[in-house]
């Protein structure tokens, strides 16, 4: 393994445990700050395209206000040049007392600097009417 893709590897690691790490503290000041300035994410896949970072603070925000606790973490890391792609597991108990668990996949582009530049989640959105029933 050359310096560089040790580098490489690093920098990997570094952004995943500030966007995991951040999301399972429900910080989401902490997950924004994972990203680029000019950031992207479409979490889950084919919802509206956040940009930038007080974007994705405001809508990890907004999806985390009904949860008490939250622990997501990754399961497999694959990496192919700039890309990443995760397969996490993740459980939550909501303000409602309800609880549950749930797995996904995320993709990442993870620029130069060790910022995310680009992120997609795939999981299924049913959980959300499970964390913010009433």
């Amino acid at each position: 393994m050359t310096e560089t893709a040790a580098l490489t590897d690093r920098k990997v690691a570094a952004a995943l445990d500030t966007y995991y790490g951040s999301m399972s503290k429900l910080d989401m000041a902490g997950v924004a700050s994972g990203f680029a300035q000019d950031g992207i994410t479409e979490d889950p896949k084919g919802s509206p395209i956040q940009r930038g970072r007080a974007a994705i603070e405001a809508y990890f925000t907004g999806l985390g206000a009904a949860l008490e606790t939250f622990s997501i973490a990754p399961v497999n890391t694959y990496v192919s040049g700039d890309g990443v792609a995760v397969r996490w597991a993740a459980s939550w108990k909501g303000r409602n007392g309800r609880a549950g668990q749930f797995e996904g996949i995320d993709t990442f582009v993870i620029g130069p600097d060790g910022l995310i530049t680009e992120s997609a989640g795939y999981w299924d959105t049913s959980v959300l009417a499970e964390m913010s029933a009433g």
